[in-house]
């Protein structure tokens, strides 16, 4: 329980200093030099956005970089059949469309969400920004792991705890679990080591990435 108080006020503390306003500096155009310039700055990846407005941009990179991530996720993040953890010792595993589709609701729905409430946190402070938006990312992923499953009539469970029974933390027998497993987040690089990994590299590739954007 002090471990997860000090967690939640380690996020407040974060969200705090990455959001605080910063003062705003005096941008001086020197004559003959061009400004900033997507390709030069961040390569190809930041070329791919150039034709999305500014303010949706790191959103769009959020996006790209949870598309990338993709395969990897769904590859290792190893869902069961829902409904077999309360009865089975070695849950059934579910089918190819529960996996990927469960791997693709974490993945997009942290990114859409993460992408719009991190972009001011890493522009104002690059370490504390990131840390602040893979919290984030992670509290969506969690509870957005049964969703796209569940509109597929899909049985997918993730999260594997047993004590006199086994339950999962997040399925789509009982929506409402991946919200109450929220309290839980400081336990998922436990459960699940190599998804949530994988969320903290794509963090901190986007986070270079959204620094080096025009209109950073």
């Amino acid at each position: 329980m002090l471990l997860l108080i000090a967690a939640w006020g380690l996020l407040v503390v974060v969200a705090g200093v990455a959001l605080w306003p910063r003062p705003r500096r005096a941008v001086v155009t020197v004559p003959g030099q061009n400004g900033p310039n997507a390709s030069s700055n961040g390569g190809m990846v930041l070329a791919l956005v150039r034709w999305v407005p500014c303010r949706y941009r790191p959103i769009a990179l959020a996006l790209l970089l949870a598309l990338v991530s993709l395969p990897l996720i769904a590859l290792t993040l190893g869902p069961t059949s829902a409904g077999d953890y309360v009865h089975q010792d070695q849950p059934i595993p579910v089918t190819a469309l529960g996996q990927w589709s469960a791997a693709a609701g974490a993945a997009f729905f942290s990114a859409l969400v993460a992408g719009r409430l991190g972009a001011g946190a890493v522009r104002r402070h690059a370490i504390l920004g990131a840390f602040f938006t893979f919290v984030i990312a992670l509290l969506v992923a969690v509870p957005a792991l049964p969703l796209l499953p569940a509109m597929l009539g899909e049985s997918v469970g993730v999260g594997r705890v047993c004590l006199d029974t086994c339950w999962a933390l997040t399925g789509t027998n009982n929506l409402g679990d991946g919200l109450w497993s929220d309290v839980f987040f400081v336990l998922a690089p436990f459960y699940e080591p190599v998804p949530v990994l994988t969320l903290a590299v794509g963090v901190g590739v986007w986070t270079y990435l959204v620094r080096r954007l025009p209109d950073a």
